[in-house]
């Protein structure tokens, strides 16, 4: 360790040899009380800044972390800022220079501070081209690291090291593990860096990672774990897709659109995906097996009601392509707002012999005519406005929402509440404004005056927790009855809560709640009415034209275990059978 006197000479020197050789010979004066305290304060406070800093802003620290080892050469702390120093030097890219900062903490007795020194090593390794050499120091380092702060650099530079080293598999497991551990306030930090580190890994290795991280989602897991594989899941497919599209790339399109989450299948990434697979290959123009699937995303609950449906059919169907061992149907998915006609024929031209659609109650009704125009059975996921005819080709698995809404109010009245307000559609809109800074968003006040004693919740899962969250923060004694969007939150609100009950729904909900149980139920019933087709590929009009009516007569009868209703299918009709009740959960005495 060098002399003060020579460090004071490095340090004003800017740094330019980063450090020095040497041994500390002088025995240690005594340190004051009060330059004790001093040194610990300012300690705390480049500490702090340290761990809060990007790269360049540790690089900028140099200068105080120099001044403070100027200032306090023989305080115990002196070997975690010469470590910190290290960093610094390593982000300005004078690898040698903080090479000599670190030599003291490398050599000191085994513990954190050590352990830390190492993660210092290894990011010098890392960027000396010795990235292989890194990795094998920071796997030795796995579990030692208690301190949140040095755990987060830890995990940022053995990611590093594994996209360096070209370990794809290890370099995407510790990219995950540190985005689950990063604090919320270093989230974004974490998620740039992600972003860059991502760009160092090939094509063929960011599919195949996501065709993991789609396979670990399905298995499902803790909340943080989860939210980490979306956001990582999402940002691989939105690179892979700018890629496929810039180089025209069909079969990375309909390798992502096989492999990549589900959201990505109702996203604007998605439709040009699709776009892109199509115009590579041979569309048919009638498959006998192939589901149909119009989504509309109209707005932020369309949107939602979309990746849920999705994904309750996916989990049937497999994949776009029915891997092995799926039931042998194909999903041919289209997005739509503006002309449902068109995309309902162009389903029909790539080979649908069946649609699903009506996330929405426009696409519901004029997809429901469309249909009957056309001649090919639909399932809808909305209630029309008009009843389908007897026999017809249209057929509702949807629930009314009036119904729903009269289940509610009556499961309330048989608790004792008989005075509710409605928030959502034809009430106080979820995204009201308070009427002044800090006060709250929904009108808890108004709502007191007028012995409001519950509330109908007829917006999304978001509407509800803001909701929730205000009334368990004023302490109001009221009652949420959750619609059927907002119902996949019944049992996480802390409050006494009714939800809509339809067969198993919602005590066995998926987590994309009515909606992916629905995009369930509708694969279920759709995979059974095809089974009756033949997979081969038909064109002359009249054959065409026979298989749709075999399969609007094979869906009336087809059978399956469903998540929304005790039924298991349309049983002849065309409207599914339900009987509805209400659920509650926590009790109704504040």
């Amino acid at each position: 360790m060098p002399s003060s006197r020579l460090l004071r000479s490095v340090v004003a020197l800017g740094f330019a040899l980063g450090g020095c050789h040497g041994s500390q010979q002088d025995a240690a004066p005594p340190v004051s009380l009060a330059e004790g305290g001093s040194a610990q304060s300012d300690f705390r406070q480049l500490r702090t800044q340290f761990f809060d800093a990007d790269a360049p802003g540790r690089a900028a620290l140099t200068p105080r972390l120099g001044d403070f080892l100027q200032r306090y050469p023989d305080d115990p702390r002196a070997l975690d800022v010469r470590v910190y120093l290290a960093f610094a030097r390593i982000e300005a890219s004078d690898r040698l220079g903080a090479r000599a900062f670190l030599e003291p903490a490398l050599k000191g007795a085994a513990g954190p501070r050590r352990d830390f020194a190492h993660v210092a090593e290894a990011a010098i390794f890392t960027r000396s081209g010795e990235a292989p050499r890194a990795l094998q120091v920071l796997r030795g380092l796995e579990g030692k690291l208690v301190d949140l702060d040095e755990r987060f650099v830890y995990g940022e530079e053995r990611s590093r090291a594994a996209f360096v080293a070209g370990a794809y598999d290890d370099a995407i497991e510790a990219l995950l593990a540190w985005l689950v551990q990063a604090p919320l306030d270093r989230q974004a930090r974490a998620r740039n860096m992600a972003e860059e580190l991502l760009d160092l890994a090939p094509t063929p290795a960011l599919v195949r990672a996501l065709s993991t991280l789609k396979r670990a989602q399905e298995g499902g897991s803790r909340a943080d774990l989860e939210m980490a594989r979306a956001w990582l899941s999402t940002t691989i497919a939105h690179k892979l897709t700018v890629l496929a599209v810039a180089h025209s790339d069909g079969e990375l399109a309909r390798n992502l659109l096989d492999v990549g989450p589900v959201a990505l299948r109702v996203s604007a990434d998605g439709e040009r995906l699709a776009a892109l697979a199509s115009a590579r290959s041979k569309a048919p123009v009638v498959a006998g097996r192939s589901v149909g699937l119009l989504l509309s995303l109209g707005g932020p609950l369309e949107r939602r009601r979309a990746a849920a449906v999705a994904a309750g059919i996916t989990r049937v169907l497999g994949s776009a392509r029915a891997g092995a061992g799926g039931p042998g149907v194909d999903l041919v998915v289209r997005y739509d707002t503006n002309d449902i006609d068109a995309a309902l024929a162009a389903l029909a031209a790539d080979g649908a012999a069946l649609f699903v659609t009506g996330n929405d109650d426009e696409t519901a009704r004029v997809a429901a005519a469309r249909a009957e125009v056309l001649r090919i059975p639909i399932i809808l996921l909305r209630v029309p406005q008009r009843t389908p005819p007897p026999q017809g080709f249209t057929f509702v698995l949807g629930a009314d929402d009036g119904a729903i809404e009269q289940a509610l109010i009556q499961g309330l009245d048989s608790r004792g509440h008989r005075e509710l307000a409605r928030v959502g559609a034809g009430g106080t809109p979820c995204d009201v404004e308070p009427d002044a800074p800090g006060r709250p968003r929904f009108p808890l006040g108004t709502w007191r005056k007028s012995g409001v004693d519950a509330l109908l919740v007829l917006g999304d899962v978001d509407c509800a927790r803001d909701l929730a969250a205000e009334v368990k923060s004023s302490r109001e004694p009221l009652m949420l009855a959750l619609g059927l969007d907002a119902s996949p939150v019944y049992a996480t609100l802390g409050l006494p809560t009714l939800a809509p009950a339809a067969g198993p729904y919602p005590a066995n909900a998926p987590a994309g709640g009515w909606y992916e149980a629905l995009g369930h139920d509708a694969a279920v019933l759709a995979a059974r009415a095809l089974e009756a087709l033949p997979p081969a590929v038909v064109a002359r009009r009249e054959e065409v034209a026979a298989l749709h009516e075999k399969a609007r007569a094979a869906l009336a009868a087809a059978q399956g275990e469903l998540w929304t209703s005790a039924a298991r299918g349309f049983a002849g009709s065309r409207s599914l059978p339900r009987e509805l009740s209400v659920m509650s959960f926590g009790s109704n005495e504040r």
